[in-house]
């Protein structure tokens, strides 16, 4: 039976591209040569350590490190100028408006009620259309033509291997979110007024470059969502680094806006630089970035852990330490963990005006739950060993599809893209796991409690 997650839900206005595993940034073979401008272009407008490089690996391009550097090293800093955000692309539009024959007032009434995703996805596209032109064109001719990962853009057979309800919603409802915001854009005479490509113009283009956005994207303290060329080269770190915090190694200048990025690990010298993107659960990991992490110590797994009342349904998200996560909705654009009912109602609308207005007040919570409430372990171990995930039978079949799928040796349908069902089969093989060392812990006190009656 599919499993009905309780945990935090994105609502997926900013979640991502990604293949099976923990590579961020996408590598399709691109050209050598596009990638040098690339790096050339962001030490000409921008810094960059001079021990530290664009390269391309087995699994895609990312940062190397040409010398040992320890953590805390500052590897580049970043100015307003080159980020991708709400802002600088609303000014490129503006810009374009005035080179065409278009009555700009009358198009940025149009786009002031896209979310900062969407919007900074239409300023790409337009971007995109005009090549060399471009400012940001040596950033856009590096990035990745595959068709997008994202759960948003797979079919429902792919879907349904996930087992999960609340995941299979969320992308079904982008899904139909994205075709409705290109077909009122596309509707109108501003897109193809605005750009010399008309080409460029599709719905296959709007979902590729949203996936981008996502994937390719960061917020800081300051809630505004951007893109940081160069940055977002980084890749997830493959191993776990203890106290380690997204925001305290991207830094914002409230001076200029310029973002410095700081290592968050030691690095020997030739070694890719990985950062940890933060301390999330794999369904975070998953709708986000699009990838499943191994043994994430901040993944969780929704239990049934008591029987329901009229205040709680007797579920939560329990990690391997015994602590978990309250459910709430979550909008990454505004809010984090809110208790704000108003501003939860104004995101489940999809209403961006309404977000802003109800949410904006609302403190954004950091990802760092090692402040979580723990739960009793006995508790824990006898709802983890009634869950049908325990079954050590289900951990070894779905090692083995896994190992089947990485191998080449399955025979797949058509309209199945095997490195979705790959990455749908990991995330059940994580749950699997957790739930299994659940059922492993160790009480000595093996009191009764009340959900042994």
């Amino acid at each position: 039976m599919p499993v009905h997650r309780m945990r935090p839900s994105l609502i997926f206005f900013i979640i991502a591209l990604g293949l099976l595993n923990i590579i961020h940034s996408q590598g399709n073979g691109h050209d050598a040569h596009k990638l040098a401008l690339f790096e050339d272009w962001i030490r000409t407008n921008a810094w960059m350590h001079s021990n530290v490089t664009l390269s391309t690996f087995p699994q895609g391009n990312g940062l190397k490190a040409t010398s040992a550097l320890p953590e805390n090293t500052k590897i580049m800093t970043i100015p307003i100028d080159l980020q991708i955000s709400r802002e600088s692309m609303t000014k490129s539009l503006l810009s374009r408006c005035n080179d065409s024959s278009i009555d700009a007032n009358e198009f940025m009434e149009v786009l002031k009620y896209l979310h900062d995703a969407e919007l900074i996805t239409i300023g790409m596209v337009i971007e995109n259309g005009f090549d060399e032109k471009s400012l940001f064109y040596p950033y856009l001719s590096i990035l990745s033509t595959e068709t997008p990962q994202l759960l948003f853009a797979w079919n429902q057979k792919e879907l349904d291997f996930l087992q999960d309800d609340q995941l299979v919603g969320l992308a079904l409802d982008t899904a139909r979110r994205l075709e409705y915001v290109w077909n009122k854009l596309s509707q109108s005479q501003y897109l193809p007024s605005i750009t010399t490509n008309s080409s460029s113009l599709s719905l296959e283009s709007f979902q590729r470059f949203y996936a981008i956005t996502l994937s390719h994207s960061m917020w800081l303290t300051d809630n505004m969502l951007r893109i940081v060329p160069m940055a977002e080269q980084i890749n997830h770190a493959p191993s776990h680094q203890p106290d380690s915090a997204f925001s305290a190694f991207h830094v914002r200048n409230e001076t200029d806006g310029s973002i410095s990025v700081f290592l968050d690990r030691n690095v020997v010298e030739g070694e890719q630089i990985y950062e940890e993107y933060d301390r999330l659960d794999n369904s975070w990991h998953l709708l986000q970035f699009g990838f499943v992490a191994e043994d994430n110590p901040y993944h969780c797994v929704v239990l049934h852990l008591v029987p329901a009342d009229v205040h709680w349904d007797g579920t939560a998200c329990v990690r391997q330490d015994n602590t978990y996560i309250p459910d709430k909705h979550v909008d990454q654009l505004i809010a984090r963990y809110t208790d704000n009912s108003e501003c939860l109602e104004q995101i489940r609308s999809f209403d961006a005006r309404g977000i802003e207005e109800s949410c904006s007040a609302t403190a954004i919570a950091s990802t760092d739950q090692t402040s979580a409430p723990a739960l009793d372990k006995t508790l824990v171990r006898n709802a983890a060993r009634r869950d049908s995930r325990s079954d050590p039978a289900l951990l070894e079949s779905l090692k083995e599809q896994l190992e089947q799928i990485e191998e080449g040796s399955t025979v797949f349908a058509a309209d199945i893209n095997p490195k979705r069902l790959a990455l749908a089969i990991r995330f059940r093989l994580e749950d699997a796991k957790l739930v299994f060392k659940l059922t492993q812990i160790d009480i000595v006190d093996e009191r009764t409690t009340t959900d042994e009656l």
